[in-house]
């Protein structure tokens, strides 16, 4: 995001090469949604992380004041994960005695994603028990705790996973295709009331005639972005309806630039086309 209310570069560059199927506008000349930003940048560069165009688009609109519910739509091995770690390392920098809620999928998905992609990435990068995060492995208190007192936690779908949970400012459920109804965000959104700055992130590659959940809020993001005071706010990659109502050749190779916005970037032509041809 530009340093005033100009248009970065970066933005305009993803929308010529690999424009989303549908996106919230940022508020370049929004200056809390700036700095926001620019604290999730920073967190990037300290991470180790060089953001793709489509991570800086999410988090330009997560970035957002009035961004409560923020859907993200994006296909497999694009970079979803390190697009939403860096929220969570932001909150449990800047927050003190707050809590991120992690869903992925079952528990244990949660857990290992915590285990083996969360927390070896902080720690790389100085955020371990040298930096003040320690991750506890225990079943009672599983997760990553900041000596400020905050904590990222991982959610079950079970009715009373988060009993006693409360301050949370970041709830994240991932995978979204595989929830077959609203339980986790009902369980979540009470748990998020007490923090008025609050954001929750539906992440997810595309569904299936069973993610219901998933179009449930897919199609309130989609009603919804273009309203400029709307709570809720959508970025997604993916082929449209129409495309899928009259066929598309999953082998072309400009669909693929279209709907995949690490092409070029951390993902090959060449790696896609392999995968296509094994499947």
């Amino acid at each position: 995001m530009a340093g005033d209310s100009a248009v970065p570069e970066w933005y305009t560059e993803l929308m010529d090469a690999c424009p989303p199927r549908g996106h919230t506008v940022p508020e370049w000349g929004n200056s809390e949604a700036r700095a926001i930003f620019h604290k999730y940048m920073t967190i990037a560069d300290l991470l180790g992380i060089v953001p793709m165009p489509w991570q800086k688009l999410v988090w330009a609109v997560l970035a957002l004041p009035r961004c409560f519910e923020h859907v993200v739509l994006v296909g497999r091995q694009q970079g979803k994960t390190t697009a939403v770690l860096v929220p969570i390392v932001d909150v449990l920098i800047s927050k003190a005695r707050h809590t991120v809620v992690y869903s992925a999928q079952r528990g244990v998905d949660a857990e290992r994603k915590i285990r083996e992609e969360f927390f070896p990435t902080m720690a790389s990068a100085g955020l371990d028990e040298r930096g003040g995060f320690m991750f506890n492995r225990g079943t009672a208190d599983f997760g990553i705790h900041a000596v400020n007192g905050s904590h990222l936690r991982s959610m079950s779908s079970a009715k009373d996973s988060l009993r006693g949970t409360t301050r949370v400012a970041l709830g994240i459920i991932d995978e979204a295709r595989v929830e077959p109804d609203h339980n986790r965000s009902v369980l979540l959104t009470p748990t998020m009331t007490v923090v008025n700055d609050a954001k929750l992130v539906v992440a997810s590659t595309a569904g299936h005639a069973k993610s219901l959940y998933l179009e449930d809020r897919l199609a309130a993001a989609r009603e919804h972005a273009a309203n400029e005071s709307s709570t809720i706010c959508l970025t997604e990659w993916g082929v449209t309806t129409k495309e899928v109502d009259e066929g598309y050749d999953p082998s072309d190779v400009a669909l693929w630039k279209r709907v995949l916005p690490a092409i070029g970037y951390t993902v090959t032509e060449p790696a896609i086309r392999r995968a296509h041809e094994t499947m």
